[in-house]
Formats: C-alpha cells, sequence, structure tokens
C-alpha cells in the first residue's frame, strides 16, 4: 500500500503490534508535519489583509504545534513498547518428539537449541525451550547406515547372480542339459 507516496506493507507493519502501530502513526504524523509546513512556507502572504494574516498564522501555528505534540506522544509510546519488548520475558515451552519407526543403534540425531535430545529406544524424547523454537531433525547417521546396506545388497546379488550364471555354465542339469549335446 502506498501512503504518501512511500510503498508500506501496512499490514506487516501493524502484526508487529504496539510497536508497528506507533511507528505507523509517528510515520504518518513526520509526513503531515512535513506537508504542512511545507504548504506554510509556500504560501504567498503579500494579498492577504493583515487580519485575516493574523488568524492564518494563528491557526497554522497551532495546526503545527497540534502534530508536534501528537508526534512526541506517538514517539514515547514507540520508546514505551520497544522498551517492553526488550525487557519481556518470553515463556518457555516443552516440545515432545516422537520419531517412528526406531531401530536400536540407527536413531535420527534431534537438536533444539543446539542441544541434542535423547530418544528412547520407542522415539521419544522432549526438550524444554526458551526463545528460539526450532527443531532440527539429523537424519545424516540414518541415510548414511541406509547407503552401506544398500551397497552390501548390490554386491551380494551381483555376486548371487555371478555365482548362480557359473554353475548354470558349468552344469549338466541346467537349460537343455544333454538333449542338445548329445550326451
Amino acid at each position: 500500500m502506498e501512503i504518501f507516496g512511500v510503498n508500506l506493507d501496512v499490514v506487516e507493519i501493524l502484526q508487529t503490534g504496539v510497536t508497528g502501530f506507533s511507528f505507523l502513526m509517528l510515520f504518518v504524523v513526520w509526513k503531515l508535519t512535513s506537508s504542512n509546513q511545507k504548504k506554510i512556507f509556500e504560501k504567498d502572504t503579500s494579498n492577504i489583509s493583515p487580519e485575516k494574516l493574523a488568524v492564518w498564522e494563528n491557526m497554522a501555528a497551532k495546526q503545527t504545534a497540534n502534530t508536534r505534540y501528537f508526534m512526541g506522544f506517538t514517539l514515547v509510546v514507540l520508546i514505551a513498547s520497544l522498551f517492553a519488548l526488550t525487557f519481556t520475558e518470553r515463556p518457555e515451552a516443552t516440545i515432545l518428539l516422537t520419531l517412528s519407526p526406531i531401530k536400536d543403534g540407527y536413531h535420527p540425531i534431534v537438536h533444539a537449541q543446539n542441544k541434542a535430545i535423547s530418544l528412547d529406544k520407542n522415539g521419544k524424547g522432549s526438550a524444554l525451550l526458551k526463545d528460539d523454537h526450532t527443531l532440527a531433525i539429523d537424519n545424516k547417521h540414518v541415510f548414511n547406515k541406509l547407503d552401506e546396506l544398500e551397497k552390501s545388497l548390490s554386491i551380494s546379488l551381483a555376486s548371487e547372480k555371478a555365482a548362480a550364471k557359473e554353475k548354470a555354465q558349468s552344469s549338466s542339469l541346467s537349460g537343455f542339459g544333454t538333449l542338445i549335446s548329445g550326451k
């Protein structure tokens, strides 16, 4: 959304709460004050009668003073909300985690806030999180073991196939046997 020629995402700003609201209000008041003062300086006062000029100066001064007061109030709200965000205690959260299926010796490694979570034999574990609610699950150990087993299986299948072929070629009981060879 464009406000005073500046493209701002108002919804995103307001989702931050009081801080975003006070920032948005401070921005709007600053733009209004700037445009108000610009209009005051651009006004040609040479054609205005002295009585009207006095009234106009009084109104312009009061309007500028009011917007400055509001700007000061908004700045105080912004600073207070930033202060409150800085010193607000964040609640702790306990995360219960279950990974399945789990086989002995092939557990994934789970980290919460750079601490390893130990999983029991059923794949269950828990972690106490304070600020950063991030879990990292590292399946590298499991995938390395899976790759190792796949390679072993592939080698076993290839050697079994080679052995079967060798036995078939050397045996008279395989294929058509003695029917074709005439023995």
